[in-house]
């Protein structure tokens, strides 16, 4: 993943860390360091596509139970 692609990634990450109440939060669920997070969020490694796809999942509207909650 280069160039636009990537920066998508990077930005898919800022939402997920959101989403997931912080970075440790994210790293957490994800069973990844943290620093290796923020690193992938300053852009100083790539993010790889295996994670990129995690982060994404993420992302994703959790589907509602029967009984009305998440």
């Amino acid at each position: 993943m280069g160039g636009k692609g990537y920066d998508v990634a990077r930005r898919a990450l800022a939402q997920a860390i959101e989403k997931a109440g912080g970075a440790e939060a994210l790293a957490a669920r994800l069973s990844i360091a943290p620093g290796a997070l923020r690193m992938y969020l300053m852009g100083s490694e790539r993010i790889p596509d295996r994670l990129f796809l995690r982060i994404v999942d993420v992302l994703q509207p959790q589907p509602k139970s029967p009984d009305g909650g998440a």
